[in-house]
């Protein structure tokens, strides 16, 4: 990945830094092919009036869904977890 489109990536998604998830669904997509059109859907608010639908999908032009790791950590720091991946 270039050095460009990672800077992009990382503010995209730290829009939905502070954000709080208080709901999720599951959304009925376009069907395209063999892909599947189950969307997952999180709905966050960051309590201060601005809210977000999350859809997971598969590609930025939302071809079909996707699918999130959900990986649990117990007592370990935002550092320890990226084991330094991020560039700061």
């Amino acid at each position: 990945m270039n050095q460009e489109h990672k800077e992009w990536l990382k503010e995209y998604y730290n829009q939905l830094l502070g954000f709080k998830v208080i709901g999720s669904y599951i959304e009925e997509g376009d069907t395209h092919g063999a892909y599947n059109n189950e969307f997952p859907v999180l709905v966050m608010t960051n309590g201060k009036g601005s809210t977000f639908k999350v859809t997971v999908s598969m590609d930025e032009e939302g071809n079909g869904s996707g699918f999130l790791f959900l990986d649990k950590y117990n007592n370990m720091s935002f550092r320890e977890i990226v084991k330094g991946a991020i560039n700061e």
